[in-house]
């Protein structure tokens, strides 16, 4: 985790690509914190707070996320500059949409983490877990859990990107990790 913190310390633009994903963001100037254990069980995750107006693209959550009981399958969402213009789900998308109006970060990204945990090998829809698998990318909307973003809403709902198969997180123009795996470690 701290290697990958010292690497994307020193980055600006992230870009995640994938199928029907290709979504990029700053972190300039934000530093990363560490879960790593000391809150929650276990750890395994480094988490940054993307510039609020930077996020540009479409990002496909395959999957079930649960959100205080509304299930919603296959998130879809599309971004410019920093706010939400599309939001659709396989099923719950009614919800999905409730949630990003709901305030005025809700329809926002407040968090952009990264799975490291790679003993964690099996999506379990707890996403305490989850987003610690290593592997993955999450996004979260509304409120923001770092100390430097600025996001404040009543949600903090983080959605899963599983990027083990074809997926590339990409840091200032770098290729950085290809099918799950981290290039630098």
């Amino acid at each position: 985790m701290r290697k990958i913190k010292e690497v994307f310390d020193r980055g600006e633009i992230v870009r995640i690509k994938q199928h029907e994903t290709d979504v990029t963001f700053s972190i300039k100037g934000r530093k990363g914190e560490l879960s790593s254990g000391k809150h929650n069980m276990p750890g395994g995750e480094v988490y940054y707070a993307p510039i609020e107006n930077s996020i540009n693209g479409r990002i496909l959550f395959n999957g079930l996320r649960i959100y205080e009981g509304k299930e919603m399958k296959n998130i879809f969402l599309e971004f410019k500059n920093g706010r939400i213009t599309k939001a659709k789900a396989d099923t719950g998308s009614e919800s999905l949409i409730l949630l990003t109006k709901l305030d005025k970060d809700s329809g926002k990204i407040g968090e952009f983490g990264i799975g490291s945990n790679y003993d964690l090998d099996r999506i379990t829809n707890v996403m305490l877990f989850d987003e610690k698998i290593g592997g993955t990318i999450h996004l979260a909307l509304g409120n923001s859990v770092c100390p430097d973003g600025k996001n404040k809403s009543n949600i903090h709902f983080d959605i899963l990107k599983d990027l083990r198969d074809q997926g590339e997180i990409h840091l200032d123009g770098k290729l950085v990790q290809k099918n799950g795996k981290f290039i630098f470690l």
